[in-house]
């Protein structure tokens, strides 16, 4: 048990609604497990992590303002009690509210049972329970013969229910089967309790003014103690057991505590009945968090609860040790003694004068306390006033002494005095302004002023002057003290230019002081403490000499003021004086961190939210991101490390709570932060215009290429041209009537081809036409791919007529067969002429088979006949080509086909190049019940061919 000294003595920090509050009547308060702080008003509830209230009421989802309670479960969610239509919870800042299933019922929550995540909560009539959103209540008014119950429901393994005997003498236990399985003894504090509930899945809880009682559900024991046998309290009003941060604590008026696992008060802490607090809870990092029904909210930090405040709102001056006694400079009050087992300072002298210090003189072995208008001699607790001069009934003779070489000398307004040690008279006065401290050193009166340091030699005074010139020079800096740290060496400390070591002969500067005004300094042993503007740096000396910084104290470590006048260093304790009085803090600092998280609170593209994902890209685009902290340092400044990849490989520091970019190409980013051993993360993705897509990128590439290919296309064409006006007249010839003959018969194929498409759409079969003219457009591609070349393979010419037979196919149904027969041995990369079968076969089909009745057939063989030659025969069982030719009379239809004689002069054509030797022959098949046509060709080897 921890008992705080003065009541009056610790330093709260108090938020009121002048911070952020929504009001300063404050019911509840607790922390949920991210470290977040939560705050019950009658005005609404708020989120705190240190810096900014974040607000709830009405208007963002609550079905009421006056929330009386709160509770975290495990899951995160922050769930209030308050008598409305609706109780629920807020999760990850929304609102969510559940009615009763009673319409129009009114929820009052008198005791809440919490068991992990699940919420229940009874009054005097009912049980609730949240099912399908709604609060279903569960009547347990009932009574018995023998038992008057118990009006709470349980969430326990094995038990239903406890109930009350009649009498209210005993307690009954009653099983999932409603029997009973156990009966115990009642104190009289569970009778009179004003709250209960169950706060885990073991352990139930009453709480009165007087004592609390816990009961273990598992094995059926109470347990009862008493506030007057383990704290200083009697009786406190508003007792309330609760659980934050997987610790059960109670607290009340006056006092707050954890209970450890036998439910016994351990760490107790005293809250000053002067707050008028009535609830408490200590949270992760041990500050403790009091609420007010009228002042707001108080805090006091964990570091504040190991100080110890004297003198407080009073101005302090130096803190010297003398005749072992510590005294303190107190304005208008006189010398303070410090007491060291209370920690308190007392009164020494009582002088309601300015007061100048205490000065002890070991030479003289004599203490001097100097005052507005005296100089006492202090000894053996005698004090005798010295006689001096007054000036307008103002001491003029010294503020401070130091012995010099056989004399005192003292301070004035303006200047220096030599003062007699055996009489105390003035025997020379120097004229020099603003001095502030003045030192006996290596003989030499060395003196501090607000124009630099200076020094009195040969009876007089004047700048010093340092043999080695270095850029630290004292000559014009203004000196606020000086403290010989050893005979060598002395500590000259500056106004904002911070502490220097000097012998007098160089100048070295203390590290990490530069900027601080050091108003004095403390020398023990090896350390060296520094009283600054910025609050205490410790110093210790290295095996060099050297003085390495080691830390320093500011008010997060529990100081009244960071501007401090003077510090003392004891073995354990430091004691600091300022000008809002006197704190003694243990040297050992507290180590933990006040930081408990870091995340990016808010991140705006355009001024609109990253939740909007992907962004769209613009030119001149802003992003700008509010880094945010749960921290309850007092100091509550932010220091911290950030990146956003993949721009910045490299972590940039900064205490900007905001952070901006411009220009963001599109791009996924990520953001990261940390600071200390917290992080957080949040990636979003600015999309590119459609100009900057990779497939936009890729087409303006290609296009790029086409038009370089084109361009070489067209000089090499116009280079060929050249060329070509070189070769052999009758071969250009015979190319140009091939190339002529080949383009005659394509539109003669695309006719035919739409005929056989029109007759196919005359059966008006849609799906099917569909399919058709999908073979049909594929059919197309490869005869305008193929008709490009002069020649292609065999197996080039095989694809293009299954091709067409297919579509031939489907528009002859059933009665239509075809077969293409390749002799294994014959090499299907062979070239023949481009185009040349596909008419052969398209003329069986049209005149050979179209007219006939029955089954008709198309076979396509292709046969080794040697080792350099091969044949094609292309066999239908059509009507024959004199039946075709008694149609086409009778024909509507009088168009005259050339196809075969066109055939017969490209293949002339095609032997006179000598490319290849073909034979073509054209046989009737006029057999018994056959009719039909045959044609052959026959490919010969020549010198050209392949």
């Amino acid at each position: 048990m921890i008992l705080w000294g003065s009541l009056f003595s610790q330093q709260y920090t108090n938020y009121t609604t002048k911070d952020g509050l929504p009001s300063n009547h404050v019911y509840r308060i607790t922390q949920d497990i991210e470290g977040f702080i939560w705050f019950i008003t009658d005005k609404g509830m708020v989120k705190y992590n240190g810096s900014d209230f974040k607000k709830f009421t009405i208007r963002d989802g609550l079905p009421i303002n006056d929330i009386w309670n709160i509770a975290i479960t495990p899951n995160g969610k922050v769930w209030y009690f308050s008598k409305s239509p609706k109780i629920g919870y807020i999760y990850k800042d929304s609102v969510y509210a559940f009615p009763s299933e009673n319409k129009g019922e009114i929820l009052s929550p008198m005791n809440r049972n919490i068991v992990g995540n699940e919420v229940t909560f009874n009054n005097s009539f009912a049980h609730y329970q949240l099912e399908n959103k709604q609060w279903k209540a569960y009547n347990v008014s009932g009574r018995n013969s023998k038992l008057k119950q118990y009006k709470s429901y349980l969430n326990h393994k094995k038990l239903h229910r406890i109930q009350f005997s009649e009498d209210q003498k005993n307690l009954f236990f009653i099983d999932k089967n409603k029997h009973e399985v156990k009966k115990i003894k009642l104190v009289q504090e569970i009778t009179e309790a004003h709250t209960r509930g169950q706060i885990n899945d073991s352990t139930y809880f009453w709480t009165s003014n007087k004592a609390f009682t816990v009961l273990n559900l598992n094995n059926y024991t109470l347990k009862t103690t008493y506030f007057k046998d383990v704290i200083n309290i009697k009786e406190s009003k508003y007792v309330r057991i609760h659980i934050v941060n997987n610790q059960i604590q109670i607290t009340g008026k006056g006092f707050v505590s954890v209970l450890d696992a036998n439910y016994n008060l351990a760490h107790v802490h005293y809250i000053p009945e002067y707050l008028k607090a009535h609830f408490s809870f200590i949270d992760k990092q041990s500050n403790i968090w009091i609420a007010t029904f009228r002042n707001g909210v108080y805090k006091l930090p964990k570091a504040k609860q190991n100080a110890v405040y004297t003198l407080i709102n009073e101005k302090v001056g130096k803190i010297k040790k003398i005749d072992n006694k510590l005294i303190a400079k107190v304005l208008d009050k006189g010398f303070y003694a410090y007491d060291f087992s209370t920690k308190q300072f007392k009164v020494f002298i009582k002088e309601t004068n300015f007061v100048y210090g205490m000065f002890p003189i070991k030479e003289l072995n004599k203490n001097f306390f100097i005052t507005h208008n005296s100089i006492f001699l202090v000894k053996n607790k005698k004090r005798n006033e010295i006689p001096i001069s007054l000036r307008a009934n103002l001491n003029e003779t010294a503020r401070q002494l130091v012995y010099h070489q056989g004399y005192l000398y003292g301070n004035f307004t303006a200047g220096l005095n030599k003062i007699s040690p055996k009489n105390f008279s003035v025997k020379k006065e120097y004229v020099i302004n603003g001095i502030r401290s003045f030192v006996s050193f290596k003989d030499t009166l060395l003196i501090a002023s607000s124009n630099g340091l200076q020094v009195l030699d040969n009876d007089r005074i004047k700048a010093l002057k340092i043999p080695k010139e270095t850029a630290n020079n004292l000559y014009t800096k203004p000196i606020l003290s000086l403290n010989k740290l050893d005979d060598k060496t002395v500590l000259v400390g500056t106004d904002a230019y911070g502490a220097f070591v000097t012998d007098l002969n160089e100048i070295i500067p203390l590290k990490e002081t530069e900027y601080l005004s050091i108003n004095n300094s403390f020398v023990a042993g090896t350390d060296l403490w520094l009283a600054t503007d910025k609050g205490i740096w410790h110093y210790q000396k290295d095996r060099d000499n050297k003085y390495i910084f080691i830390t320093s104290y500011n008010e997060n470590d529990g100081l009244l003021s960071n501007n401090t006048n003077s510090v003392y260093a004891t073995e354990n304790e430091l004691i600091i004086s300022s000008n809002n009085g006197v704190v003694s803090i243990p040297k050992k600092k507290n180590k933990t961190s006040g930081l408990l998280a870091i995340y990016v609170a808010e991140v705006n593209y355009n001024n609109e939210s990253i939740l909007k994902s992907p962004l769209k890209y613009e030119s001149n685009n802003s992003l700008s991101i509010k880094v945010s902290s749960i921290d309850f340092s007092e100091n509550g400044a932010l220091q911290y490390a950030y990146q956003l990849l993949p721009i910045q490989k490299k972590w940039i520091s900064t205490t900007s709570r905001q952070i901006s970019f411009n220009d963001l190409p599109p791009n996924t980013y990520q953001l990261n932060i940390k600071a200390k051993s917290k992080s957080d993360s949040i990636a979003f993705k600015i999309a590119p215009l459609w100009n900057q897509t990779l497939v936009a990128k890729m087409l303006f590439a290609l296009l790029s290429i086409v038009l370089v290919t084109a361009l070489v296309l067209i000089i090499r064409k116009i280079e060929l041209k050249k060329q070509t006006k070189k070769l052999n007249a009758k071969r250009k010839l015979a190319e140009f009537e091939l190339y002529a003959l080949r383009s005659q018969m394509n539109p003669h194929f695309v006719f035919n081809s739409l005929n056989a498409i029109q007759y196919y759409l005359t059966d008006n079969k849609i799906d099917l036409s569909e399919k058709y003219l999908v073979k049909f457009s594929r059919l197309i591609r490869m005869f305008f791919d193929l008709s490009k070349h002069q020649t292609i393979s065999i197996q080039d010419e095989v694809g293009l007529l299954n091709a067409y037979l297919e579509i031939e196919k489907m528009r002859f149904g059933k009665d239509f067969k075809y077969k293409i027969q390749i002799d294994k041995a014959l090499n299907t990369e062979k070239q023949i002429p481009a185009m040349l079968l596909q008419p052969i076969v398209e003329n069986a089909v049209n005149h050979g088979l179209f007219h006939k009745q029955g089954k008709g057939l198309i076979s396509i063989h292709f046969h080794k006949t040697n080792e350099s030659d091969f044949s094609i025969s292309i066999e239908d069982n059509g009507i024959g080509r004199e039946r075709s030719k008694e149609i086409k009379k009778h024909s509507l239809n009088k168009h005259l086909s050339k196809s075969t004689q066109i055939l017969q002069e490209r293949i002339d054509l095609i032997n006179e190049s000598g490319s290849f030797n073909i034979h073509y022959k054209i046989t009737d098949l006029n057999q018994v019940n056959q009719t039909g046509t045959r044609v052959r060709l026959q490919f010969k080897h020549t010198q050209t061919s392949k």
